[in-house]
């Protein structure tokens, strides 16, 4: 570090101390600064080879000088000398520390310092793509097996913890940039085939583990995000697939009444309809007029399961009476916001006697609204 030598024999000593402590954030950083000067020196000397031209090296403000340590052919190469648009790093040499860094993580699942290296890694290769106009084909090959590695890697490591955030963030992170990569050179069918396949994939998880919460919020991020708008922003959801997304969490609130995942879910989901329904994002008077007739299916269909189900009927159910509360404000009618009032009073004294305070601060708001309504 003292001497700032950064050699394919540094790197190879970045790799002794990491084995050591992968948890040492100051010789990750520096490893990844040997990267990189090994990165400019391969280009230049290739574009020496290529162009014959020894004044290169002067041009592009390169020494190109060599110490000899311990005999050691080593070349110092101090990061004001390389050039910014050479601090990339070679497609190869992150295949190969990905896997490096993969064999340090494996016991260290949660390590930060080793996603933060695994995302370091790649973002200059997949950003510096995606503001191309045109890249050549072997480039988005390679692109896109990086993306199908580390995506299968981060799978690897969700199936042995499935709450892993660091897996999460990173998974996320890798999706916008994949989906932003695909857009920017108009390949559409990658594009699709990406959030198509992710959809699948979180729903696999949701159908293994009902209440695997981290899996309710990927899907809630690859609805959102799997849109027009490349990953980049969150994209508001039609009508047609608010719908689809609110009778998939219906199902699963059938299956568990009890798993607040798809609760929060589903009443995410109307929440989001009525908002946009107010915003004039959608086109028509027809379009609200649908709106509402799925807020008010929607909340009959969560009423009947608190009737017919006699287990709720005998020790309550919170997260449901919750629900059923939020869709009768988003009537948004007299008569449903006094129901609402009503389920509050319910829920402080029956079914979440816990959150009692709560309650009563709701009911006084609904009743509030009501006599606001009424007076107007």
């Amino acid at each position: 570090l003292k001497a700032d030598e950064r050699s394919e024999r540094a790197l190879r000593l970045t790799t002794t101390c990491l084995k050591m402590n992968p948890a040492n954030y100051t010789t990750w950083h520096f490893r990844r600064s040997c990267l990189a000067a090994i990165t400019a020196e391969q280009r230049i000397a290739a574009r020496i080879t290529e162009q014959k031209d020894a004044k290169l090296l002067e041009s592009l403000g390169f020494d190109g000088t060599t110490s000899e340590n311990s005999g050691a052919n080593t070349t110092n190469t101090n990061a004001n000398t390389i050039p910014k648009l050479l601090v990339k790093y070679d497609a190869k040499l992150v295949e190969t520390d990905l896997e490096m860094a993969a064999n340090l993580g494996g016991p260290n699942p949660k390590n930060y310092q080793v996603w933060y290296h695994r995302r370091a890694l790649m973002e200059p290769f997949l950003q510096s793509l995606s503001t191309e106009t045109y890249i050549l084909p072997h480039d988005l090959t390679r692109a896109t097996t990086l993306i199908n590695s580390e995506l299968g890697y981060i799978q690897s490591v969700l199936t042995v913890d499935a709450k892993n955030y660091h897996a999460w963030s990173n998974r996320q992170w890798l999706l916008r940039t994949a989906s932003q990569l695909f857009q920017s050179q108009q390949k559409e069918k990658l594009h699709r085939s990406l959030w198509e396949e992710e959809r699948e994939y979180a729903n696999t998880l949701i159908s293994t583990d009902l209440r695997n919460n981290s899996a309710w919020n990927h899907l809630w991020f690859v609805a959102h995000r799997g849109g027009g708008s490349g990953g980049s922003t969150s994209t508001p959801l039609s009508i047609k697939s608010a719908n689809t997304e609110a009778l998939f969490a219906l199902e699963a609130c059938k299956l568990d009444k009890w798993n607040e995942s798809p609760w929060r879910y589903l009443v995410g989901i109307g929440k989001e309809l009525v908002r946009n329904a107010k915003n004039s994002n959608f086109q028509s008077v027809a379009d609200v007029d649908k709106v509402n007739y799925i807020i008010e299916e929607l909340g009959d269909e969560i009423n009947t399961l608190k009737v017919t189900d006699p287990k709720v009927a005998q020790v309550g159910c919170a997260f449901l009476t919750s629900a059923r509360l939020d869709f009768l404000v988003m009537e948004n009618t007299s008569e449903s916001l006094l129901q609402a009032a009503n389920l509050a009073q319910f829920l402080a004294e029956k079914e979440d006697r816990m959150r009692a305070k709560y309650w009563h601060k709701r009911k006084k708001e609904l009743m509030m609204k009501v006599t606001e309504d009424t007076t107007w």
